[in-house]
């Protein structure tokens, strides 16, 4: 697959442009990032920038260059900045461009020396650093995605038990999980506060919720199929699912940092809870109520 170099130097993205072929590299080249991207998918992009202005604009217009970049590039396609190498002599402003350079999303830097046109072996090694990281960072991804499959499986394993004992539960389950995310995809903005502990809410809130009644696994059949209304002393070991459930999934949480087991330990124990503070177990009311608990009670 070919390398993309930006670079707005006629005579050094000419230089860096015949270095990349003379290796057998195949390259497509832009002026500068605001060109049309060429079609294709690229190994490596490389920013040579070659900006001459006041010293105190140089990170700043790295930075929007580099904003730019990314912003027309899959986020998987490592980029490699090189900067001038002239900044070899200021060893200060170079670290600022540096850390800058890794802020706004490059994989790596360089500064580049080249003396009659020709280039270090630096320059590959940091190629090539570049593409380990990135295949690095792919696996890494799909190892996240495999993980979290296997974490909602056995979610849906788990809450399957309940469907096995009471038909309505199980499909009470899958409703209440596509209606929390439906919930939540529209929540107005002031709840982005207390949403923001929890990164993409919504999604989690969807994989969370099933497990709002896994405590009732715990709960006799006597109680639990019950088709006639329930009896005081009946009705109090009902409400028991929601402790037993935070319970049960605490225990889990021992072994496995999950956030959905996390939002699940509260969704368990509070979606009983009313904002009047007349729900239960602990009769919590308004914001005391968690708001994953308070979604899913709707």
């Amino acid at each position: 697959m070919p390398y993309l170099l930006i670079s707005d130097s006629l005579v050094r993205g000419r230089a860096l442009d015949n270095f990349l072929r003379d290796l057998g590299l195949q390259v497509s080249c832009i002026a500068r990032p605001e060109d049309p991207m060429p079609e294709g998918i690229f190994d490596t992009v490389i920013v040579q920038f070659n900006r001459f202005c006041p010293e105190d604009k140089l990170e700043e217009l790295l930075a929007a260059e580099l904003k730019l970049v990314n912003s027309k590039l899959d986020p998987a396609i490592p980029v490699l900045v090189t900067l001038p190498g002239a900044l070899k002599n200021n060893r200060e402003l170079t670290i600022q461009l540096a850390n800058k350079c890794l802020q706004f999303g490059a994989s790596d830097y360089m500064v580049l020396s080249d003396h009659n046109g020709t280039f270090s072996e630096e320059l590959m090694i940091r190629l090539r650093i570049c593409m380990e990281n990135a295949r690095f960072s792919e696996k890494h991804e799909n190892l996240k995605k495999e993980s979290k499959a296997l974490e909602y499986g056995a979610i849906v394993a788990i809450c399957a038990l309940a469907e096995c004992r009471d038909q309505e539960t199980g499909k009470h389950i899958l409703r209440v999980s596509r209606l929390a995310k439906l919930i939540a995809d529209n929540l107005p903005d002031i709840f982005e506060e207390e949403a923001s502990p929890w990164p993409d809410f919504s999604s989690l809130l969807e994989q969370a919720a099933p497990l709002h009644d896994i405590g009732k696994v715990a709960i006799r059949d006597s109680i639990l199929l019950n088709k006639k209304k329930l009896g005081r002393n009946q009705y109090i070991k009902m409400q028991k699912h929601t402790t037993l459930g935070a319970e049960f999934l605490s225990l889990s949480q021992g072994y496995l940092q999950s956030p959905v087991i996390e939002m699940g330990i509260g969704i368990a124990q509070s979606h009983h809870e009313r904002f009047d503070g007349n729900g239960y177990p602990q009769k919590l009311k308004e914001k005391e109520i968690p708001l994953p608990a308070r979604v899913v009670a709707i």
